[in-house]
């Protein structure tokens, strides 16, 4: 009889639609904390490079541009500690363009570096001279080896590391030498990233909520 009763209790359980709700819901969830898992795991072995910030230097007689290149694995929008970006070079070139150029990491002026995980390192785009016409892109005994002109320009920056994976970094040049009694002005300008990008929105949510609450 107690056998007969719970056969009927579970006949009820299995036939409720909340049985099967909860059921996926649990599958599901076990599904994806599977999938977070592995790709957290994917994330935290491999380096990833970001553009960090930009700089320049020098006086009236000669100038340099560059960025900053950072190791910062990242796993939803927060930073976790990686791997080694072993070995990394740089090259640029402009856009639909075949011709690309080395470029040499500062101040060690090296072709090749190692970054760790949360470190940074300074890449040298772009120098200028008062006696030339334009900015140029100079090799490793610094010496030019392109010039450009032209206003506004669309640069790829590709880095490679030692085990031949390819970043790119698309940016685009606004070149300004109209007044030439001073050092002409050169802007770097990046498209925002997907986590800068996650960050304004979290920003603009926050501002958005503090803001309904107060009218409350």
């Amino acid at each position: 009889m107690a056998a007969h009763h719970i056969l009927d209790k579970t006949r009820e359980l299995i036939l409720s639609s909340g049985f099967w709700h909860d059921s996926i819901l649990l599958v599901l969830g076990a599904a994806g904390g599977a999938m977070l898992s592995t790709w957290y795991a994917i994330k935290a072995q491999k380096p990833k490079l970001i553009i960090s910030g930009s700089g320049s230097g020098g006086n009236q007689q000669t100038h340099c541009w560059n960025i900053t290149i950072s190791n910062l694995p990242s796993f939803l929008g927060n930073y976790l500690y990686g791997e080694l970006a072993l070995e990394i070079r740089g090259s640029l070139h402009l856009k639909d363009s075949k011709s690309h150029y080395p470029v040499y990491w500062d101040p060690e002026h090296v072709q090749n570096i190692t970054i760790e995980p949360g470190q940074q390192h300074s890449l040298v785009l772009f120098h200028w001279k008062n006696t030339k016409s334009g900015y140029f892109i100079f090799d490793g005994s610094n010496e030019p080896v392109a010039q450009f002109q032209n206003p506004r320009l669309e640069f790829i920056l590709t880095i490679i590391d030692r085990l031949d994976r390819i970043t790119d970094f698309h940016f685009v040049v606004e070149f300004d030498d109209t007044n030439l009694e001073e050092t002409p002005q050169l802007n770097l300008i990046f498209p925002d990233t997907l986590v800068e990008r996650y960050r304004r929105f979290k920003r603009g949510f926050k501002f958005f909520r503090s803001a309904f609450r107060l009218r409350q």
